[in-house]
């Protein structure tokens, strides 16, 4: 039983090697190719929607980051006034 898809699986359109760079290089060889509007609005959509997802993903990871740091701070606070407890006691 495969818990998470492969890179190739019917879940993702994109390529193995997802990137911008990689989007960047089809529209340049598509365009070379003579491409269409059509077609090369579909990479720029594409792309688009690899950004997006990359900045949500950012955005998901700081917020993590963000929540550890303030659990961090308030455990420390705790742990400095219970040491204040225990050392005037």
């Amino acid at each position: 039983m495969q818990l998470l898809p492969s890179p190739r699986s019917s879940w993702s359109h994109q390529p193995d090697d997802e990137n911008l760079a990689h989007y960047v290089d089809v529209m340049g060889e598509q365009t070379a190719h003579g491409s269409t509007v059509a077609e090369n609005e579909a990479v720029l959509e594409t792309s688009e929607a690899f950004i997006r997802r990359r900045g949500m993903v950012q955005n998901y990871v700081l917020f993590e980051v963000n929540q550890a740091d303030r659990q961090y701070r308030v455990m420390s606070q705790g742990f400095t006034q219970w040491k204040s407890f225990i050392w005037c006691s």
